[in-house]
């Protein structure tokens, strides 16, 4: 049976956070985690999943110990430099995209969502 060695979990440089971390230059809650912990569950990772994980857990069992384990800031991730966005008008014509933008961006929208629609 072969071995498998992980690295350590580093703390992303301040520059490398999200705008919004950056912002209110924000620093760790607590401090890091020192000798033993008892937990019913838990979740390693304090993005997205990690933490609608843990809201959803004690919403339906709230006497269960949760204990979220991140390396860094919750929301220092991925999560926290998602732009995700939406936009409703992504399912209009190209034509309504047209009047918001030029002709040639309008043309790259998806266009299968449109052929789908007639």
């Amino acid at each position: 049976m072969s071995t498998i060695r992980l690295r350590q979990p580093a703390v992303a440089l301040a520059s490398d956070r999200s705008f919004w971390l950056q912002d209110i230059a924000a620093a760790p809650a607590t401090e890091p985690l020192r000798g033993d912990e008892r937990a019913d569950v838990v979740i390693v990772g304090g993005g997205y999943t990690g933490l609608w994980t843990a809201l959803r857990i004690l919403e339906l069992a709230p006497q269960t110990r949760v204990v979220i384990l991140e390396a860094d800031l919750c929301g220092s991730g991925a999560s926290g430099r998602n732009g995700g966005q939406v936009h409703s008008w992504f399912a209009e014509s190209t034509r309504s995209v047209r009047s918001s933008v030029s002709r040639k961006r309008a043309c790259c929208a998806p266009t299968r969502w449109h052929r789908s629609r007639s």
